[in-house]
């Protein structure tokens, strides 16, 4: 049985509504139905969607400029938002864009040329994915920790770019109406800072599209783009401190500016 639609559902008419609660916990109260949804920014879930979707932008070229709108459209398949200026010393062709005049570089084929797998790397992605010990990995093939680390970035990036050229049109693939199944687990891992040796705990979360059993994401909490003592300082700087959580600059639901298990720590 379907539970009825609230009267004020979809509608943001602010009499409708009564804020409760304070800081962390902060609240809205329905008035027609009286059910209470936690408060969150809707910042930090454009910005968390943005960080992991931006896998899928390596095919394309887009302004580098992360406050101008042309930092979602991209050379490719929005042209005319874009002005040619010829090419480059390389070959590749520049783009200045419309909106903020930054100069941009499109990416070419050979941008994105792959060297194929030796077999040495080949061996190493076998013993990764098969769970085997770093230290067993460099025992097995005889690589210092240096050359094995730089081995697994390149597998990472192969990997990341065989899902991009994959999913470039997954919208189209998917059926209508879309049921995805989720679950998440916790990790327990090591300290990242020798003067605070307690372990960290990160929360990974798989979605699944269920008719057909595709993975679409399985990501944990942890943005490596940013530390914990450059979030901190920069929410001291702009007055988050004094904020409440879903009103910051640095939203307490995508950064650590309060210690919680949702938080990203680094």
């Amino acid at each position: 049985m379907v539970p009825p639609i609230c009267e004020g559902h979809g509608n943001s008419v602010k009499d409708g509504y009564a804020l409760t609660g304070k800081s962390r916990e902060r609240a809205i109260r329905c008035k027609n139905c009286n059910i209470y949804t936690i408060v969150k920014s809707n910042k930090a879930i454009i910005e968390e969607f943005e960080r992991q979707a931006d896998y899928l932008r390596d095919n394309e070229t887009f302004c580098s400029n992360h406050g101008c709108d042309n930092y979602h459209y991209s050379v490719e398949l929005h042209p005319k938002r874009y002005h040619s200026k010829g090419k480059g010393r390389s070959g590749n062709k520049r783009f200045t864009c419309k909106l903020c005049r930054k100069s941009i570089m499109q990416k070419t084929k050979r941008y994105f040329q792959q060297r194929l797998y030796g077999a040495q790397d080949k061996t190493v992605f076998s013993l990764l994915v098969n769970n085997t010990a770093l230290n067993k990995i460099m025992v097995h093939t005889g690589l210092t920790p240096n050359a094995l680390y730089k081995k697994i970035d390149f597998i990472h990036r192969q990997c990341v770019r065989f899902i991009a050229k994959s999913e470039e049109n997954m919208s189209n693939k998917l059926p209508s109406p879309i049921a995805i199944a989720m679950d998440k687990q916790d990790y327990v891992v090591n300290w990242t800072d020798s003067h605070s040796k307690k372990n960290v705990q990160l929360t990974g979360v798989t979605s699944v599209e269920a008719a057909s059993g595709y993975v679409l994401a399985s990501s944990v909490n942890y943005d490596p783009t940013i530390s914990k003592g450059e979030v901190i300082a920069r929410a001291g700087e702009v007055g988050d401190l004094n904020t409440d959580g879903c009103l910051r600059t640095f939203a307490y639901v995508r950064l650590l500016t309060y210690v919680c298990t949702i938080l990203y720590i680094q």
